[in-house]
């Protein structure tokens, strides 16, 4: 056994012994101590002590006469046989137990009574208490009722220590089951949130919430309906859905930033109910969705433009057969019809121009010529073509091109075709006529823009995300395809197509393209370099003698 540590406490001292690194608490020792000291003086004993089996843990009172610790391994022994029965035991000089007093003798030096009691908790015996007087000592059912009363108060201490321990336990392990759901919730991508209906509050926000919704997330705690307010005009059903919730839901919804940006959301919410099976927190799991809105979005546009492809093809083939052989015939009797010959070979040629953009649908980079063009020569050829018709639309053309020349790399009639189809927009746009402004400008050493602005009707937002589907126009008799093709030239030029728009107030429809297109060789990239380069060159030129 171990050597026992001396406790004072107050004008007693108690010995004390643990194994291994087991201490009881302050409290349980001082509640321990004052319960022997009362059991000493009602019963009139000299020395008590308790002990732990699980523990290893003694406590032991000092004795008047010998001062030394009474505990030793055949007292520890006589303890196991109490635990092993769940009985008391009782030596005295007037009842039968008998024990070889030699061993008595070892076991605590002669005493003239004795009393092991067993301290059970949930039907174990955990311990127990020994009473041992050098006197004698009566002994009957009155002491007996008194010796069990002490025990029972013992055991009232442990049970409490052991609840505060296990209090101490979950406390423990709840807060760092918290920490771990902090430390997960301020590190995903995704936004948790938990929202109290009978408080009308949001409990939590992660921080997450912050960078997809734009604000902060103060806002939120002090204003819960601020979620609501930032839903997008369009999906504000989602908010009678969420007071309506019957189960576990999964949605998306637009919101708008503060910025006036938008954003998709998709946001998988659970409901909490009460015992009553009322509907009392809902928390979810939002997460934005806008780059796979996106790219849904253009796979859908891609498989329109596949069929429409597939239908161009088909239908160029079979009108462009006939076709042939009507110009031919015509042809044969152009004398007998030479007043109209000219405008019947025009019309043909506008029915076989149309054919060819069917057919740039269904292969559009078969044959495509690109050399080194001039683009101001290509802008005045479409502005001349369009002449006409801007005349009597009433529509003037405001240029800005701060270069006489601009080599660039393309396939001359392809950029003639775009910007026909997107000058056609703007006029037919303007119905009461106005200004279109056209500007060049180098944004860098490898690209250019041209951007096209009017003072149109202007579009709203919605209906430019879909601009460039096959078969959607804002016009009354458009087919969509005419945006369409030009979306699909730019993007064989390296390019892109940027269109901002305000409703009555105008359009804005930026190029960005590059000088040396991918299909371009070294040579024929370097050639156009240096004209590029000679260009800006007398521009800046200019622009000193100007200064």
């Amino acid at each position: 056994m171990k050597n026992f540590d001396v406790l004072k406490l107050g004008t007693d001292q108690f010995y004390q012994y643990s194994k291994d690194s087991y201490q009881a608490n302050d409290q349980l020792t001082l509640t321990l101590t004052k319960l022997i000291n009362l059991a000493k003086m009602q019963l009139n004993i000299e020395k008590a002590l308790i002990y732990l089996f699980k523990e290893e843990w003694v406590l032991e009172s000092k004795g008047e006469k010998d001062g030394a610790p009474i505990f030793n391994q055949e007292l520890r022994n006589l303890c196991l046989s109490v635990k092993n029965n769940h009985e008391m035991i009782v030596i005295n000089e007037s009842n039968d137990f008998k024990i070889e007093p030699q061993r008595l003798g070892r076991l605590i030096g002669h005493p003239l009574f004795l009393a092991v009691l067993p301290i059970i908790i949930n039907e174990h015996c955990v311990g127990t208490l020994s009473l041992i007087n050098y006197a004698s000592t009566q002994y009957g059912d009155s002491e007996k009722i008194v010796m069990e009363d002490y025990v029972y108060l013992i055991s009232n201490q442990l049970i409490m220590v052991q609840m505060e321990q296990q209090h101490r336990k979950n406390t423990q392990a709840l807060i760092e089951s918290e920490e771990l759901f902090r430390q997960m919730a301020e590190n995903i991508q995704e936004a948790l949130w938990i929202y109290d209906f009978q408080q009308k509050k949001i409990l939590y926000i992660s921080p997450a919430w912050e960078d997809i919704w734009g604000r902060p997330i103060g806002d939120y705690y002090e204003n819960p309906w601020l979620w609501d307010e930032s839903i997008h005009p369009e999906d504000k059903g989602i908010t009678k859905l969420v007071q309506n919730i019957k189960g576990n839901t999964v949605v998306e919804y637009r919101i708008q930033q503060p910025d006036g940006s938008v954003k998709w959301i998709k946001d998988r919410m659970v409901p909490i109910y009460n015992s009553e099976g009322q509907l009392c927190k809902l928390t979810g799991i939002a997460e934005e969705i806008t780059e796979a809105k996106i790219n849904e979005d253009l796979l859908r546009k891609f498989d329109k433009l596949t069929a429409v492809g597939q239908l161009a093809a088909s239908f160029a083939h079979e009108i462009r057969n006939p076709l042939t052989s009507i110009k031919g015939f015509i042809q044969i009797q152009k004398e007998a019809i030479e007043p109209y010959f000219n405008l019947i070979d025009s019309e043909f040629k506008q029915i076989e121009c149309i054919i060819n953009e069917f057919l740039f649908l269904a292969k559009p980079n078969q044959e495509d010529l690109f050399q080194t063009q001039d683009l101001i020569e290509i802008l005045n050829e479409v502005l001349s073509f369009l002449k006409i018709k801007m005349m009597f639309s009433n529509v003037k053309v405001v240029i800005d091109f701060p270069y006489d020349t601009l080599c660039i790399w393309c396939e001359r009639s392809q950029l003639k075709q775009v910007f026909i189809n997107v000058l056609n927009n703007s006029i037919e746009a303007m119905e009461k006529g106005g200004n279109i402004e056209i500007k060049i400008r180098k944004t860098s050493d490898s690209h250019y823009t041209i951007e096209i602005i009017d003072e149109g009707i202007g579009i709203s937002n919605d209906r430019i995300e879909r601009l460039g589907e096959p078969f959607y126009s804002n016009k009354e008799k458009g087919s969509g395809l005419g945006l369409m093709v030009s979306y699909k030239i730019i993007e064989n030029h390296c390019g892109s197509i940027k269109i901002k728009s305000e409703v009555n107030k105008g359009t804005s429809v930026l190029f960005t393209l590059p000088f040396k297109g991918s299909c371009s060789t070294e040579d024929e990239r370097q050639n156009v370099d240096e004209q590029v380069e000679k260009v800006f060159h007398k521009v800046d030129e200019r622009q000193n003698t100007a200064e």
